[in-house]
C-alpha cells in the first residue's frame, strides 16, 4: 500500500513539474515537444534492443500507433503553447 501511494505521489509531483520546466524553458512549444519526441524514442530504442524485444509486428500495428502518437503529440503541443501564453496554474487546472 506505502508503495501505491509513493508511486502516485511521485506520478502527481512530476506531472506538476512537467507545466513548471515547460515555463522555465525558452524553447517555443513545438520545438520542445520535438525533443521530447526525440529522447523518448531514442530510450525507447535502447530499451527494445536491451530486452531483444521486436519492434512492430504489422504495417497496420505501425499505423495504429502513428495515429497515437500524433494526437499525443498535438496535445502536448497544446499543453506547452497553454503554458507559454497563459500561466501554469490555469494550464494545469484545465488539462486535468
Amino acid at each position: 500500500m506505502k508503495k501505491s501511494y509513493l508511486i502516485l505521489h511521485s506520478a502527481v509531483l512530476l506531472a506538476g513539474f512537467t507545466g513548471v520546466f515547460g515555463k522555465l524553458i525558452s524553447l517555443n512549444e513545438i520545438t520542445l515537444v520535438w525533443y521530447r519526441v526525440l529522447f523518448a524514442s531514442i530510450i525507447l530504442f535502447f530499451i527494445l534492443k536491451i530486452y531483444n524485444l521486436k519492434m512492430l509486428k504489422s504495417f497496420s500495428e505501425a499505423v495504429k500507433i502513428s495515429k497515437a502518437g500524433i494526437l499525443i503529440t498535438i496535445h502536448w503541443v497544446f499543453f506547452y503553447a497553454s503554458i507559454k501564453y497563459s500561466n501554469i496554474s490555469i494550464a494545469l487546472s484545465v488539462i486535468v
